[in-house]
């Protein structure tokens, strides 16, 4: 069985088109499955939502002092019932077939951790989307590759996976640093032997790549299937508390390993001073791993943070 965790912080509406997209999957071909939810300190009418919302498959929530992302998908993932955690933000949808392809996934890749094909949906379209699920209770799914704006953070993976049909077996070095919390599927028991999230990396991010990292240390490796599509309602972010946060969690993740090279080249990687290509080449480098052929791909926080450099190395 799957666990679908959904962690959300006064976010009732859009948590609703998300659950309410989910009922897409009910009824048709599909694996066993569960949704838990994390209301992280919600002060909203999300309790009260959560008590009315109709849904054709099992829902459990739970309501959390507010301790910020890591922690509140750690308390979900203690309450997972399934073999396999899918991670879905508030603000993701899956597209009906995910379930499917993923669970074809697991089967082939049984001890891997599962990346999908997220798109970002453009923030002109995501309130339309979300209404149309609140209100009609459906999506048009197919309309949403009209919808698409790049994301460079999404992006990333699916460029350092682009060439792994090239090979019988496709490892490259540096894809944990090229994850998003909210699109990964990770067996469950890899928690208890290797950890959970840092609850000490609070606000925006690196706590998917600090939790990978990890995981990759441990030998674990991880595929990326383009046919487990899922799409990001994008919206406005604050810059400056984006760039706040970005700061302090980099600084403490790089300091929390004792400042390895491969951290380094990660803020390098991240800051647009390296490409995608060398940034897995050192990677591969430095832990013994054959190199792999990379799209030519760089990118930069400055498209969040409007700084040339969120850190100076």
């Amino acid at each position: 069985m799957f666990s679908v965790l959904i962690c959300s912080y006064n976010k009732a509406r859009t948590l609703k088109a998300v659950l309410t997209n989910l009922n897409r999957w009910t009824g048709q071909l599909h694996r066993p499955f569960e949704v838990v939810v994390i209301l992280d300190g919600s002060t909203d009418d999300s309790i009260s939502m959560l008590e009315n919302i109709r849904v054709d498959y099992t829902l459990r929530y739970f309501h959390i002092a507010h301790s910020g992302l890591s922690e509140a998908r750690n308390a979900g993932i203690v309450q997972c019932r399934g073999e396999y955690v899918v991670f879905c933000d508030d603000d993701v949808l899956l597209h009906p077939d995910y379930l499917e392809h993923l669970y074809q996934s697991t089967i082939m890749h049984p001890s891997k951790v599962h990346i999908g094909n997220l798109a970002n949906i453009g923030k002109e379209w995501s309130p339309g989307i979300i209404t149309s699920l609140v209100d009609r209770g459906t999506a048009d799914h197919a309309a949403f590759e009209h919808m698409q704006e790049p994301h460079i953070f999404f992006e990333a993976s699916k460029k350092l996976f682009h060439f792994q049909h090239r090979y019988e077996d496709f490892n490259p070095a540096a894809w944990w640093a090229v994850v998003t919390g909210g699109n990964l599927c990770i067996p469950r028991h890899f928690f208890a032997s290797y950890g959970y999230f840092d609850g000490n990396i609070k606000g925006w991010g690196p706590e998917d790549a600090d939790l990978c990292y990890r995981l990759f240390k441990h030998g674990v490796r991880a595929v990326f299937n383009k046919d487990c599509l899922l799409y990001h309602l994008d919206h406005p972010r604050n810059a400056e508390t984006l760039l706040e946060s970005m700061t302090r969690n980099a600084v403490y993740f790089i300091k929390k390993y004792k400042k390895p090279q491969e951290l380094y080249a990660y803020l390098n990687f991240t800051n647009g001073k390296i490409s995608l290509q060398e940034f897995n080449d050192l990677c591969s480098e430095l832990f013994g791993m054959e190199k792999v052929d990379v799209p030519s791909f760089s990118m930069s926080m400055k498209d969040y943070s409007g700084k040339e450099q969120f850190l100076k190395i």
